[in-house]
């Protein structure tokens, strides 16, 4: 079988607006249906605030959604049936079904990634662990470190802005979605300066393109032609994330963060 690599084109976009950008759960970047916006929105007060008062409230939250997360199978993820290998693949190994890498490739890719990610961040995790126990092991020890590199970019951000031209070192990407005359906006890299950038507020952000993914193309999307995701679940994706349709599984983590700060308040 041959798969059509998508086309990627690195190309600078300009100031795109929040209110097209969609993420993981397939709710808006916000800070009421997005799990990481809830999070370090509630956590975050303003550039006066202690880290040790930030980590007051946004560790209980990590706590209770890396617990959720490890629940999770990609079908879950995805509010797709618990049938067929998506329902086998574990959440952290999650791909789109227009990513290059499939979940078998990324549970050996990412492992290692998340490992010297968190080392930079000032937490260094275990060696000798499988990949399954280490990503395990960063779900339920990285609170700390993730919280930081929130807190410090909140703090970044509300005073030097989101940067205003493509960062060639460490570029914020997109995925774009096109479907018929209308687009959204996906992230490819850059969860945590997102999060911050929606918890303070800012309406626009300045981003470069990863690639096009246009739902015509939806039969040659690498993970639909190698059988990852059948024609029907990857339809079911776009569809349901070009809408903002959130899973009802983003729906009960929610439900789950609001009783967290409700209790603590």
């Amino acid at each position: 079988m041959v798969i059509t690599r998508l086309w990627w084109v690195e190309e600078c976009l300009g100031r795109i607006s929040l209110t097209e950008a969609r993420g993981l759960g397939f709710s808006g970047l916000n800070t009421f249906s997005w799990p990481y916006g809830v999070m370090v929105s509630r956590s975050y007060k303003d550039q006066n605030q202690s880290f040790d008062n930030f980590l007051e409230t946004f560790l209980p939250q990590w706590g209770i959604y890396q617990q959720w997360f490890r629940q999770q199978t990609l079908a879950s993820y995805f509010g797709l049936p618990a049938v067929g290998p998506l329902a086998t693949v574990p959440s952290w190994a999650w791909v789109w079904p227009w990513s290059e890498k499939s979940p078998d490739e990324m549970k050996r890719w990412l492992p290692p990634r998340i490992r010297r990610n968190r080392r930079q961040n000032g937490h260094r995790l275990p060696t000798l662990l499988s990949a399954r126990k280490l990503m395990e092991f960063e779900s339920l020890s990285s609170g700390e470190s993730h919280g930081r590199q929130f807190f410090d970019l909140c703090k970044s951000i509300e005073k030097l802005g989101f940067y205003e031209t493509c960062n060639l070192t460490d570029p914020f990407k997109v995925w774009v979605l096109n479907a018929d005359s209308e687009s959204r906006w996906v992230t490819y890299s850059g969860n945590h300066r997102i999060a911050a950038a929606v918890t303070i507020g800012l309406p626009s952000i300045h981003a470069e393109r990863q690639a096009v993914i246009s739902k015509s193309n939806l039969y040659s999307w690498p993970n639909v032609a190698n059988g990852w995701f059948s024609k029907t679940e990857a339809e079911s994706v776009f569809d349901n994330l070009f809408d903002g349709s959130i899973t009802p599984e983003t729906r009960k983590v929610i439900s789950l963060l609001s009783c967290a700060t409700t209790s603590e308040s």
